[in-house]
């Protein structure tokens, strides 16, 4: 009985780990082209944004760390 449920359990963590790998490779080809190793248009901005966002976030924390 232990040794169906830990069978189980185990094809369910494959299961989920084998769709989000599937995923992730469906995904990169949109924001990265493997053929001329660069960004595609998409990629360049996914990238500006995440700096936009992560520079916002440190203008926001310096703010609060100076307002106190």
């Amino acid at each position: 009985m232990i040794s169906a449920f830990i069978t189980a359990v185990g094809e369910w963590i494959t299961g989920v780990v084998g769709f989000v790998v599937d995923a992730f490779a469906g995904i990169v080809p949109v924001f990265y082209d493997s053929a001329t190793t660069t960004f595609s248009f998409y990629g360049l901005l996914m990238l500006f944004g995440l700096a936009v966002g992560f520079v916002g976030l440190a203008i926001g924390f310096i703010y609060r760390l100076l307002q106190k």
